[in-house]
């Protein structure tokens, strides 16, 4: 029986960032729900749309880090969407003058997607994708 072969370092940091950014996303959702409930919000219906969406950001995240993890080739793809689009949200941040919420987004986000960009990460994952 042959061992599997080892996790690329770049695998590794992939599966951690994401899971670091689903856990981020999943803090800042419950915020949200606790500044709705406080009444901070402006309607119920806005309230739900944004609290929503951020949970769900976080759900594909922190699914995304499980799936790499167990080696999923299909799951590297919506990975880099993903991170594609943290580094247009980090940049926007940055731009407009969060540089507390825009650094770090960004930041992460680039680290992810270099690191799913990787080709020893491509070779770690089984799939059409290893030629």
């Amino acid at each position: 029986m042959s061992e599997p072969a080892p996790v690329p370092t770049s695998l590794r940091l992939s599966v951690w960032l994401l899971a670091v950014q689903a856990a981020a996303l999943g803090l800042v959702a419950l915020y949200l729900l606790y500044d709705a409930l406080v009444g901070a919000a402006q309607t119920v219906q806005s309230a739900v749309a944004v609290i929503s969406y951020v949970a769900l950001a976080a759900a594909a995240l922190g699914g995304l880090a499980y799936a790499l993890h167990r080696r999923r080739g299909w799951a590297r793809g919506p990975a880099i969407v993903l991170e594609m689009f943290g580094i247009l949200l980090g940049y926007t941040f940055v731009r407009y003058g969060s540089l507390v919420v825009g650094v770090p987004a960004l930041l992460s986000a680039l680290g992810g997607t270099v690191a799913l960009l990787a080709p020893s990460t491509r070779l770690a994952l089984p799939g059409r994708n290893n030629s």
